[in-house]
C-alpha cells in the first residue's frame, strides 16, 4: 500500500507503482490513503450493517476479507497464491471454499464450531449469512438457479432472521427479480 516517506530523505518505496490502486475492486485505495469504508475487508469483517448496493455488486465472492491489493503489491511476492503453495497441512480443511447455503443455516453454535481459531471468529453469525448472501446474489446475476432465489426469499421473509439479513436478503433479491421480469416481458 502506497505510503507517504516518514524521515528525511526516506525514498517512497512505491514510486510510481499503483498496482494496488488499480487493482482495487472498489477504487478504496487512492495515493497514500484507503477509505476503509469503501475496503472489502473493512465492509466484510467490521461493518455490522448493511453493505451499500454498489459495494455489494463489488463484493464478488470475497465472502471474509480482500487480499488483492496485497496479492499484486511486488513488496508482498512472492506470495502464497502467487506461488501456488498448498496450505499448511494442519489448516488444509479450513482452507477450502465454504459452502454459502451452508453458511445461510447456521446456528451460532455452528458459527463457533466452524470458526473456530480462526480469524472468521471476527464476524458475528449474521454478519456471515449476510455476506453470504451477497456472495449468492453475485453469482446469481450471471447464472440464475430458481433453488437458491427461492431460498433468499424464504430468508427476506422469515422473522426468525436478524433484521441485517432479511433486508440483505430483499436487496440482493431486488435486481434479481427485476432482471428476471425483464427477460419475462
Amino acid at each position: 500500500l502506497a505510503t507517504t516517506p516518514t524521515a528525511a530523505g526516506a525514498s517512497d518505496p512505491c514510486g510510481s507503482c499503483t498496482r494496488c490502486i488499480d487493482a482495487c475492486p472498489t477504487q478504496a485505495i487512492t495515493p497514500y490513503s484507503v477509505d476503509a469504508s469503501r475496503c472489502l475487508a473493512y465492509t466484510t469483517i467490521e461493518h455490522r450493517g448493511p453493505i451499500d448496493a454498489e459495494l455489494r455488486a463489488k463484493t464478488d465472492d470475497w465472502l471474509f476479507g480482500c487480499d488483492i491489493c496485497q496479492e499484486v503489491c511486488p513488496h508482498n511476492e512472492p506470495t502464497r497464491r502467487k506461488r501456488r503453495l498448498a496450505p499448511f497441512s494442519a489448516y488444509a480443511a479450513r482452507a477450502e471454499s465454504m459452502d454459502l447455503l451452508a453458511i445461510l443455516g447456521w446456528t451460532e453454535q455452528d458459527r463457533l464450531a466452524a470458526t473456530l481459531r480462526s480469524a472468521l471468529r471476527r464476524a458475528q453469525l449474521d454478519m456471515l449469512k449476510r455476506n453470504a448472501l451477497v456472495c449468492l446474489g453475485n453469482a446469481l446475476a450471471t447464472r440464475r438457479d430458481e433453488a437458491i432465489v427461492h431460498r433468499i426469499r424464504g430468508i427476506a421473509g422469515d422473522a426468525a432472521e436478524s433484521e441485517l439479513v432479511r433486508t440483505t436478503a430483499i436487496a440482493v433479491l431486488a435486481p434479481l427479480e427485476e432482471a428476471h421480469r425483464g427477460l419475462n416481458v
